[in-house]
């Protein structure tokens, strides 16, 4: 072989290097030993991040911890080129210090799973592929608390479904020193001065995805009598806020307030804020004076009769649902329903998931 032939690259440049430890199971809380029959039995779909009760599918993931060791190796023509690179490297890594990023990841969803959500959901399947892959994927944001992505899959050059998770807490660590060496010598020439550095990763991904279905059980439950040492503990559910409304919304929060005599208002600032998608476009549209009611309902029952709801007017201003006259003294239960489709496509336009896989939040 002749090397003059051989193409070398030009300095500086920089090589990275990552590995994963298969065996890191952050000192065994991610050691899972059970049959995936056991997961299923002792998970609740409410734990699901897609919930379509009308056909009573639901898919959600058990995460675990990800440790990825990862090699940078940097090469300058000059010792001079080395030792700048060098503080300068040693300050903008924060060598032999640990940092935290919140990110935004995508997350592949296998495609088998995907292929029995749209079968059982009445999609037409084509040689493996949906075919009015628009529209599934409307159907999957408008059940989904997660966004769906359809985009390009790099390890096999095609397109496949994905999930974003935001906010995912990222640990960095550099704890190890800079290495540098005294370059490579030929003739009197020194030259291909190198630095090395090693840092840590860990971060969250999903273990398994679960894929199952759930069915209301009826029956009835005998009270017995109390025997000696013994203290009966009974749960009984006398009313079902409905997991879904007249829009086809699925529920997204419930809770109780105690409703005083003579109240006027009901506050529900608390339940609105936060840095979250639902949130950003409440307070998008409320700047720019639209009612977020065209992609929220909300629910107020009374504590009394829950079958009835009470009568209302939602304040978007002042983040109030205000009684027509002067409540009695209750205890009102609180449901909110929201378009997960519309919240889903606005926050993939708005933060142009399409274009990236991952993305920093500060």
């Amino acid at each position: 072989m002749n090397m003059r032939n051989i193409v070398k690259g030009e300095n500086p440049r920089a090589r990275m290097a990552p590995s994963i430890e298969y065996d890191w199971d952050r000192e065994g809380l991610d050691l899972y030993t059970a049959p995936p029959e056991i997961y299923l039995k002792r998970s609740g779909y409410q734990d699901a991040f897609f919930k379509d009760y009308e056909r009573d599918m639901f898919l959600g993931f058990a995460p675990r911890g990800l440790r990825m060791n990862v090699n940078y190796k940097v090469r300058l023509n000059s010792r001079s080129q080395q030792l700048d690179t060098f503080n300068k490297m040693e300050i903008d890594f924060r060598n032999g210090a640990t940092q935290r990023e919140y990110l935004s990841v995508d997350f592949h969803v296998p495609k088998f799973i995907m292929l029995e959500i749209a079968d059982k959901a009445g999609f037409a399947i084509v040689n493996g592929e949906v075919v009015d892959i628009i529209s599934f994927i409307h159907y999957l944001n408008a059940h989904s608390e997660l966004p769906f992505l359809f985009k390009l899959r790099a390890i096999n050059r095609k397109a496949e479904f994905f999930i974003r998770v935001n906010d995912l807490y990222t640990h960095i660590a550099v704890k190890d020193k800079l290495q540098l060496d005294d370059g490579e010598r030929e003739g009197k020439l020194d030259f291909n001065y190198h630095i090395e550095m090693n840092a840590v990763l860990d971060m969250p991904i999903p273990h398994y995805y679960a894929f199952y279905s759930a069915e209301d059980i009826t029956g009835s439950i005998t009270v017995q009598e109390q025997q000696e040492g013994c203290v009966a503990i009974y749960s009984i559910n006398i009313f079902d806020i409905p997991k879904v409304d007249e829009h086809g919304w699925n529920l997204a929060a419930q809770t109780d307030y105690q409703i005083d005599k003579g109240d006027m208002d009901v506050d529900l600032s608390t339940i609105f804020q936060g840095n979250n998608p639902l949130a950003n476009a409440i307070n998008n549209d409320l700047a720019i004076g639209v009612s977020p009611s065209k992609y929220i309902n909300i629910k107020i029952y009374t504590d009394e009769d829950m079958a009835k709801e009470i009568d209302f007017y939602m304040n978007w201003k002042e983040m109030k649902a205000e009684f027509p006259y002067p409540a009695i003294e209750q205890i009102a239960h609180i449901a909110i329903y929201y378009n997960r489709d519309y919240i889903n496509q606005l926050e993939i336009e708005q933060n142009k998931l399409m274009e990236n896989r991952i993305s920093s939040k500060k």
